[in-house]
């Protein structure tokens, strides 16, 4: 099976340590597996830790500044794989997550997403952690962003 691939191309990120966290994906408490390219909702430090935070499923209309993307960087333990789509972030692990700004870029292949990529196209939040590639938006939901370009089969996405 393959698993969505990230690329941060221009994030606050990269440049603003305050920007990018460490979390554990924990939907209704339960440690479960997560896909890069993913988005979550950022929520308060694990118990007993001081730099590790929550993170849980997002709904359309999670607010875009408590919202972060899965970056996780793919090292892999398993010596068979080989490919970065082959890469997913296990259950209890510990996830690397960056907030997202306006003006940032980053792309996912199409794994990471709902929808036909089409340059122009408007990306939303959904009841999920894929992302929602829609013409127009959907009443209610959050805009994350627009499909800037498709390249090599990754989708360029430019934050609102």
């Amino acid at each position: 099976m393959a698993y969505c691939v990230v690329t941060r191309e221009r994030m606050t990120s990269e440049s603003v340590a305050a920007a990018r966290l460490s979390a554990k994906y924990l939907p209704s408490g339960v440690a479960t597996p997560i896909e890069n390219g993913n988005v979550v909702v950022i929520g308060s430090l694990v118990s007993g830790e001081r730099e590790i935070y929550t993170a849980t499923t997002p709904t359309a209309t999670t607010a875009i500044g408590a919202i972060g993307l899965v970056t996780t960087p793919e090292v892999m333990a398993d010596e068979r794989k080989k490919n970065l789509d082959e890469f997913r972030n296990e259950a209890g692990e510990v996830i690397t997550i960056d907030r997202l700004f306006s003006g940032d870029i980053f792309s996912v292949t199409a794994d990471g997403v709902t929808g036909t990529a089409t340059v122009g196209k408007i990306v939303e939040l959904q009841a999920g952690t894929k992302l929602n590639l829609v013409a127009t938006l959907t009443a209610g939901s959050t805009k994350v962003g627009t499909v800037i370009d498709i390249v090599n089969e990754k989708i360029a996405i430019q934050v609102a």
